[in-house]
């Protein structure tokens, strides 16, 4: 199943924002100026299916450089914007590999 932004049919959405759609435990989500259909498997239910439409708009941007070599976790202080108090700390680290059942 495809949806799809119908352009200039009374659509007044911020071109900046981002569109997530769910369908069941399926989300997908796209900057509205993509200009792509969002994609959804088939339902199996022969009963009606209910989409979820959430619009999202950017609120803040912030950067992390991270260093190849690095393999000890590190965290960091995410700042959204230069005079924002807006911010975050995260926690980098190699991700575990996951054991091979057999």
């Amino acid at each position: 199943m495809e949806v799809a932004i119908v352009p200039g049919r009374g659509s007044n959405l911020p071109q900046d924002a981002v569109l997530s759609v769910r369908m069941g435990n399926v989300r997908r989500q796209a900057a509205l100026d993509s200009g792509r259909p969002f994609r959804f498997p088939k339902p199996e239910s022969k009963e009606d299916v209910v989409m979820k439409f959430e619009l999202l708009a950017k609120v803040g941007a912030g950067f992390l450089v991270l260093k190849p070599d690095e393999r000890r976790p590190k965290e960091y202080k995410v700042s959204f914007g230069a005079a924002s108090d807006i911010s975050c700390d995260v926690e980098v680290k190699p991700a575990e590999a996951k054991a091979r059942s057999g």
